[in-house]
């Protein structure tokens, strides 16, 4: 393969910094109707999240942070801190959430490595989470990436990411013709994040898998989410040809 003029070889950084129509869109669609991808993260959550419950949430890669918009205006009681490393989409956000008068969001820019102090004291948060990031970020940083997850966290942590229940990581990266980019979307052994967990005293307590109800038409020729329905009606998600093994996993400190 002749990567020439390709962005984001070994660094999804620069992927995710991009402004390109295809990331417009996508953040701009979901304001206006809620994904069921979203609405499943929500159904989970309440599952372990009283709506009484006033706690520090930390969302990490909300992009251009409708996903956030919704999970925050279902929890009203918690305050949520939205970081991602592209400027533009942090602040296409702020502009939505100002025109929305969404109060219980703060947004900065900032990528999950940076620095979490307050007065000099690091900064940890009741929960810890983020909806479709790690499957798309570099595959070599990704014990890194778990870990901080966990570090960040006093209470919990959740993923709605790709993962399997094989004991295999899948390594994946799809150069787009259309956007000149390549994506990541790598998947992930449910194992090898349970033992990370647990190194930090953290159990799985919850895992879903996401089974979409509708039928979803994309171009099989470009990226973006379609479905094949088996012959138990189930439907099963690609993206292209690449099967999308959505899961939910939520875990819990000092849970046995």
């Amino acid at each position: 393969m002749n990567d020439s003029g390709f962005i984001g070889k070994k660094n999804s950084t620069v992927t995710w910094n991009k402004v390109d129509e295809e990331l417009i869109e996508y953040n701009s669609r979901q304001y206006q109707e809620m994904y069921r991808s979203t609405s499943f993260v929500i159904e989970n959550l309440n599952k372990k999240i009283q709506n009484s419950e006033r706690l520090d949430i930390l969302d990490i890669g909300c992009g251009g942070g409708a996903n956030l918009f919704h999970i925050a205006k279902y929890f009203k009681n918690c305050h949520f801190t939205g970081i991602d490393i592209n400027e533009y989409f942090i602040e296409f956000a702020r502009k939505k959430y100002l025109k929305n008068n969404i109060k219980n969001i703060d947004l900065l820019v900032r990528d999950i490595f940076s620095n979490f102090e307050i007065n000099g004291q690091a900064k940890k948060y009741d929960v810890v989470g983020s909806s479709q990031v790690v499957s798309f970020l570099d595959f070599d940083r990704a014990d890194q990436i778990f870990h901080k997850y966990f570090q960040l966290s006093k209470k919990s942590v959740y993923f709605q990411s790709l993962f399997t229940d094989c004991l295999l990581d899948y390594e994946i990266n799809i150069y787009d013709h259309t956007y000149k980019k390549i994506v990541p979307y790598n998947i992930y052994s449910v194992a090898t994040v349970c033992n990370i967990a647990k190194k930090y005293d953290f159990t799985l307590s919850l895992q879903n898998k996401f089974l979409i109800d509708i039928d979803l038409k994309n171009n099989a020729l470009k990226r973006g989410t379609r479905t094949i329905t088996k012959n138990n009606k189930e439907r099963m998600m690609f993206s292209g040809d690449m099967y999308l093994p959505w899961q939910f996993l939520y875990f819990e400190k000092g849970k046995k």
